[in-house]
């Protein structure tokens, strides 16, 4: 069940998408299979923890899928902590990746506004 009230997610946001479906023999690994793609976005508590969660189907993991749940879920202005995924590059919210092969860290300015979001990109 979802409230319909409820708030976006704020502050700073982790996102990852996951593969469900299992171990299939001989079948194609990683985001090329045929499996279902889940996008998870949680809000990061400092110094440790997390508060609240948002999870959705999504039809593959590019970058009009994710942006559509980023934009859905996770409030304007908010941080979005990537792990470096191409399709993340296009929400206008502050991405920055936090994988290893992005060190240092690289942030990425709003540069649109996309078709779910309420409001205009901040400047």
């Amino acid at each position: 069940m979802v409230r319909s009230e409820r708030e976006p997610l704020a502050g700073a946001v982790e996102v990852d998408e996951s593969l469900i479906g299992g171990v299939v023999p001989g079948g194609k690994p990683g985001r090329g299979s045929s499996k279902a793609v889940v996008v998870i976005a949680v809000e990061v508590r400092e110094p440790r923890g997390c508060g609240r969660l948002r999870m959705r189907h999504v039809p593959d993991a590019s970058g009009t899928s994710l942006e559509a749940f980023v934009c859905d879920v996770i409030a304007q202005g908010a941080i979005v902590r990537t792990d470096g995924w191409s399709g993340y590059n296009g929400p206008p919210h502050r991405a920055t990746c936090t994988s290893a092969p992005c060190s240092p860290p690289r942030t990425t300015p709003p540069t649109s506004r996309c078709p779910a979001c309420p409001a205009s990109p901040p400047s």
